[in-house]
């Protein structure tokens, strides 16, 4: 199988930039979160920060609390 370095160099670069909108629409509505929670896996995310948000995510909805929480600490 031959990979196009094109292609490869072009998906790296979207990929923060995706990784950026989902993590906003699950903050957006935090609904998302819980309605797709088992779908994504922080191994998933490329960037550091994204990986750190989204364990946090996690965190807190073990814990029964909702993302406002998170935001009100990082304001």
């Amino acid at each position: 199988m031959k990979i196009n370095i094109v292609e490869d160099v072009y998906s790296k670069m979207q990929r923060p930039n995706i990784e950026n909108k989902i993590l906003g629409a699950l903050m957006y509505n935090f609904d998302y979160f819980v309605k797709y929670k088992h779908t994504l896996e922080p191994s998933y995310f490329y960037v550091p920060l994204n990986k750190m948000l989204f364990n946090a995510f996690l965190e807190l909805n073990l814990k029964s609390m909702d993302i406002d929480v998170l935001l009100q600490k990082l304001i």
